[in-house]
């Protein structure tokens, strides 16, 4: 009974001791987020379809992509800055799954990133002869005054070169009106092939059919082009949600990019669907609007 009795004292002390330190604890243990370089990576690769990026060099906020195929690009992520090792793989989903296919490294480099920078990383020329490379772009943000979008032009289509962009109210002539940006060169570096932000005014919300259109042609060339007229009209009326507007072209403060992508390689991957023959333009949305006040 004796023994019995200690231990019931025992376990009641310590039951109050536990309960004392719960009292007295005031919160719990924050880990700030350590600095980190922002970047967002796109697939204008035009003769293979789904292609995996992963930096190699360490886990840590590394998020790995998989399968982005044949102009597609991924959103912002966060990772650390730094010289950082990138590899991009096949992805064997394309190639039923064969494991051979899937180890193929399509490249192997390395990248800068400096923390609290944007970037946008841009895979361009082809899978066939191991030709392709990455082209890193830093992405300055530009903020629009009230009512009006930013859009720049990137010319990933590497094989058409140069380009005049033009961006056209809808119902308008194509080539009716000046170039917004003349003799845009392909690709090949972190500037050369990559237009200033221009500034317009945002599209009227109603009716919300209302919106731009978005051309690339032979520079100097305003007839019926001499391959397929580039054009998307994309991004009219963004939904509202409750943190605001999504960028479009509808919705002033909006930066967007008009990336210009080559046609596809007839007989790859990337020709599937068949759409992907043509050249085309997409937009990215680089910012948001601003919240309302």
């Amino acid at each position: 009974m004796t023994l019995h009795r200690t231990l019931s004292l025992l376990g009641a002390a310590a039951v109050a001791f536990v309960a004392t330190g719960c009292d007295k604890e005031t919160g719990g243990i924050t880990t700030p987020t350590p600095p980190r370089a922002y970047y967002r990576y796109v697939n204008a690769v035009p003769d293979t379809s789904g292609l995996d990026f992963r930096f190699v060099d360490t886990l840590d906020d590394s998020q790995p992509w998989a399968n982005v195929l044949f102009r597609q690009f991924t959103p912002y992520q966060a990772t650390p800055g730094g010289a950082r090792h990138v590899k991009i793989f096949t992805n064997a989903s394309t190639y039923n799954f064969n494991q051979d296919v899937a180890k193929q490294v399509v490249l192997d480099a390395t990248l800068n990133l400096e923390v609290g920078k944007y970037y946008t990383i841009v895979h361009v020329g082809n899978a066939r002869g191991a030709a392709t490379r990455l082209v890193v772009i830093e992405d300055v943000f530009p903020t629009p005054a009230a009512g009006s979008i930013a859009v720049r032009t990137i010319n990933a289509a590497v094989t058409q070169s140069p380009l005049d962009v033009y961006i056209q109210a809808d119902g308008t002539t194509p080539f009716s009106t000046p170039a917004a940006a003349r003799a845009v060169p392909a690709l090949t570096s972190g500037t050369v092939g990559v237009t200033p932000y221009v500034t317009m005014a945002a599209r009227p919300q109603t009716p919300t059919t209302s919106t731009y259109r978005f051309l690339a042609n032979p520079a100097g060339v305003t007839t019926t082009p001499a391959y397929a007229d580039i054009n998307t009209p994309v991004l009219g009326a963004a939904p509202l949600n409750s943190s605001g507007a999504v960028g479009g072209v509808q919705y002033g403060g909006s930066v967007l990019t008009a990336v210009v992508f080559p046609g596809a390689v007839a007989g790859s991957k990337a020709a599937s669907p068949a759409a992907n023959l043509t050249p085309t333009v997409m937009l990215l949305v680089d910012r948001n609007p601003p919240r309302a006040p």
